[in-house]
């Protein structure tokens, strides 16, 4: 059997492939990286066509790690207040201001941010032990008193801090401060001492 002699087409594979490896651009090439972020930005803003946040979301975050420009925040901040993640939405609008080169723009997104840590949200109040309970009135700031009812009390309040009072006849009153921001719900646990003679 005689040994095959290569091809001129057999020749020039040999030496086109390994130039055109060469040639691929890397992975770590910024161009290639900001690239594949601007293609995460059109399939979030399709996400979000489809009502899809959560994929649109997840889509920005990865475009912002991967270099797409300062406004992939601004998208992120507004995706996550549709999905009442307004703590999320705060971090993206923080991080926008960061990077905004417009003093303007980077003010409407520290008072959105603003605005967003100030959202209302419940504050849930639960007295101890039921015997204290059945008599108690709940204040959460200067609000008119509530009265106690099975399974607690709960105050619809801006983001903040707030005072949380509860008295009831024949046991010590008991007083606390609690901090809500962002929408999230708070808990308090009142547990009151009987009053002493």
């Amino acid at each position: 059997m005689r040994p095959q002699t290569p091809t001129l087409r057999g020749l020039c594979l040999t030496l086109l492939v390994p130039a055109l490896a060469l040639a691929q651009p890397r992975p770590t090439d910024p161009s290639v990286t900001h690239l594949e972020g601007m293609i995460r930005v059109r399939q979030a803003q399709a996400a979000q066509r489809r009502g899809d946040f959560v994929e649109a979301a997840r889509l920005l975050r990865e475009a912002a790690d991967l270099g797409a420009p300062p406004l992939v925040y601004r998208e992120l901040a507004r995706t996550c207040e549709r999905m009442n993640r307004f703590r999320e939405a705060a971090a993206a609008w923080t991080r926008y201001a960061a990077l905004a080169e417009d003093l303007e723009e980077r003010n409407r997104a520290l008072a959105r941010r603003e605005l967003l840590r100030r959202h209302t949200g419940p504050v849930y109040v639960h007295v101890s032990p039921p015997a204290a309970g059945r008599g108690a009135r709940v204040w959460v700031d200067r609000d008119f008193p509530r009265i106690y009812t099975a399974g607690g009390v709960e105050v619809i309040t801006v983001g903040g801090e707030h005072r949380v009072r509860v008295e009831a006849p024949g046991w010590q009153a008991w007083e606390t401060r609690v901090v809500t921001a962002f929408g999230e719900p708070a808990e308090v646990r009142a547990t009151l001492r009987i009053a002493r003679r």
